[in-house]
Parts: structure tokens; sequence; C-alpha cells
């Protein structure tokens, strides 16, 4: 970029009016967005269900303000324009029409050769670390130790700059700037976790006995799926509602088209999906602060307002925990059991894919990822055929069916 249109961009920043904190915007926002703060929200008659287990009144709110939670981040150190990616300036009206504006020097995040922020493109790179870190948490480890993993700098194993660093290394080449989908999340926890904790990835949903058999230690199952082609079918429901009921449950990495969110419960009279947002801009945290790790606000969403695209978590700790997962998920309409390995390529199996072989598997995915987020999956089970037959006709020429 020129230094004149370098300069320019400086001065229309410089003159924009920014959203103010009134009370009458802060209720605009929630109702627009359906955010609620647990004091608004949590009376005495509520129920709800967070992470498998049953919560009444204030412990809904107890539960809430303990689960870690990742967020946008502003002034981390620089992470490098990839010549093929996106620039920074680009999501300047990200950056100026948040509803939490921050009061970051102009200087510190605009230059266009670095990016300093990633408030525009990585919400799902954040609710995929809020489940990691969960995960990690629900396995025994410490939570001050746990955080300290996802600070924002390369020395830290799960920062926002190795999950670029190691999505951008795999054949799904994943720039800085650009929108993560489930898979590519899906890889980079596996990729990470490499020594440290056992990851399985299934983007067809099915689990296989003998692998997990052969597992030592604690298990992370990530299924990145897609239920439908605009929304999510509404046969699926109720499966989405069964696996956040489940203990063994860590949440679900997903929301609105091109915007992610950290969904850890329902609502038990209405049936509203709970999330954790992460589209809140901080400053990048220090050593010893913790605090922005910590949320009392929670939001809701319509189940039928969900995308269809999402990253599914569970936690397995040993053979019993598997075994009980399979009988609790009887009849589901999303997770399979079978009991020996498929030979089919799964995304845990890409990085043995020759680079020229790699869109053929992919079904040409990765360029759509923002607006289509990886694959396509149909269930074999489902019971309405015309609801196949139409979802079967809009689907592009494109992609590879999987299932």
């Amino acid at each position: 970029m020129s230094e004149d249109k370098f300069t320019f961009m400086k001065d229309i920043w410089q003159h924009i009016p920014r959203p103010k904190s009134s009370d009458n915007t802060e209720a605009t926002l929630q109702q627009n967005e359906g955010e609620g703060t647990i004091e608004d929200e949590v009376h005495a008659d509520t129920s709800a269900v967070i992470l498998g287990h049953d919560y009444q009144g204030d412990s809904i709110a107890d539960k809430i303000k303990s689960l870690i939670w990742l967020s946008y981040r502003t002034g981390f150190q620089p992470i490098a324009k990839h010549e093929d990616g996106p620039y920074p300036l680009q999501f300047i009206s990200s950056m100026v029409f948040n509803r939490n504006p921050f009061s970051a020097q102009f200087s510190s995040f605009i230059n266009n050769d670095f990016f300093t922020t990633d408030v525009g493109w990585g919400c799902m790179i954040r609710t995929s670390q809020s489940l990691l870190a969960n995960a990690l948490v629900k396995f025994g480890n410490e939570e001050e130790e746990v955080i300290k993993l996802f600070k924002d700098d390369e020395s830290a194993t799960y920062s926002l700059h190795n999950f670029i660093k190691v999505a951008n290394e795999s054949p799904l080449h994943v720039r800085p700037g650009q929108w993560f989908g489930p898979n590519a999340a899906s890889l980079s926890i596996q990729r990470l976790c490499r020594g440290e904790l056992n990851v399985i990835i299934s983007e067809s949903s099915d689990l296989y006995d003998d692998q997990i058999k052969s597992m030592k230690g604690n298990l992370l199952v990530l299924l990145p799926i897609r239920l439908g082609i605009d929304k999510i079918n509404s046969i699926y429901h109720d499966s989405i509602l069964q696996l956040l009921n489940l203990p063994q449950s860590i949440g679900i990495a997903g929301g609105r088209p091109s915007s992610s969110f950290y969904f850890v419960g329902f609502d038990n009279i209405n049936k509203d999906l709970l999330y954790l947002d992460p589209h809140y801009p901080q400053q990048c945290a220090e050593d010893g602060i913790k605090e922005s790790f910590y949320t009392k606000n929670y939001q809701r969403l319509k189940i039928d307002d969900l995308d269809p695209s999402m990253m599914v978590g569970l936690v397995i700790k040993n053979w019993e925990d598997y075994e009980n997962l399979k009988e609790r998920l009887k009849g589901t309409k999303i997770v399979h059991f079978q009991s020996k390995e498929s030979t089919f390529k799964d995304i845990a199996d890409v990085e043995s894919i020759a680079d020229d072989e790699l869109d053929d598997h992919l079904g040409h995915t990765q360029k759509n990822d923002k607006e289509d987020n990886d694959f396509v999956s149909i269930d074999h089970n489902i019971e309405n055929e015309d609801v196949v037959e139409i979802e079967n006709s809009k689907i592009d020429s494109s992609y590879d069916l999987i299932k």
C-alpha cells in the first residue's frame, strides 16, 4: 500500500464515530444478538444443561464463570502477512464497528504487513481454543497452567500464532487472516497436541472400537461436520441437544455463517442453545492476568438459526467412558459406532495425500471455507427421503459427498 493511501486510511480512522456504550446501545445489542448477562437471565426456577450436567438458578452462573473463554485480542506479537493471504487493513470495518471498540493506538494494529489483532477473522480459532482449554481442564490439568498455554505469542503451545502456523504448513494452507473452518481447526488442534494428548478427528462422525481401544490415556474426539446446506436440518435438532447433554461433552464450536461461537449447553425449558461469544476484543493479556479468560456473559441462539457447519468435541478418559458414550448415543443421527476402522481417508490422514490430489480429496472445499466450512456430510440414516433429495439437488457438483 502506498504512503498516501496509508495516511488516508489513518485520517479516516481518526474521524470515524465510535459506537457508544450507553444503556440504549447495549440494550439494542442484546436484542439484536441475543446477548444476556447471567445477572439478567438467571432466576431461581431457571434450568439449564451445561457440558452434560444439569444446573439450577445461581449454579448456572457459577458454572458459566468457571469456563475458560478465549476472545479476540489486540496488540499481540506481530504475525507476518502471507504473500498469498489477506491484508490486515481488509478487516478495518470489523475493528471499527465492533460492539466493544478497543482503545489501542491506531499504529499498534494497522500495519498492513503484520497482524496484531485477530478481529474479523479469528473467531473459529478462539472457539476452538476455548473447547481445547476446557478439555484440558476436564482431564485434570490446573486451570492457571492451562491458561498459560493459550497466551498470544509463539512460546505458548496453543497460541493463536501456533494455530495459524500449523494450519499454514498443512496441506490446507490456511493463511493468517483467513477464516478457519471446522476441519482446519480440528487439524490444528491435532497437530499441536501431538505427544501431549491423543486426538481423533472424524468428519464422517464414525468412531471405531478398535481405534479407541488402542489409545492409551485421555482422548479428545473432534467431529468437524456439516448437517445441512444453508441451515441445520431439523432432523438433527434432538441429536445436537443429545450431544451437549453428554457428560463427555466439551461443547461445540460453530454458530452462524462466518461467525463462530462456543456452545456449551442449552436451556432446559425452551431448548435455546447457550454459548460464549469470542467477538469481544481485549488487550493482549500479560503474564499473571487471568481474569480476561473468563466471562460472566453468555448468549442464546435458537437451534433453528444454528449454522450447519461445526466442530463437536467429546472427551473420553478410558474404555468404560467410551462404552458409556456408546450407550448414551443410541439412536443418534450424528455419531456412528463401528467395530473396526474403515480404510476411508479422513481429514486426520490428509497429510499423507499428495498435494496434487488434495483438491479431489477435500472436494475443493478449502477455497470456500469461509462460507461453507469444509465438508458436506449426509447422514445415511435420514428417514425423510424428500429432504435428502432436496438437499442433494442443492449441493454444488464440486463437492465430494462424504458418507
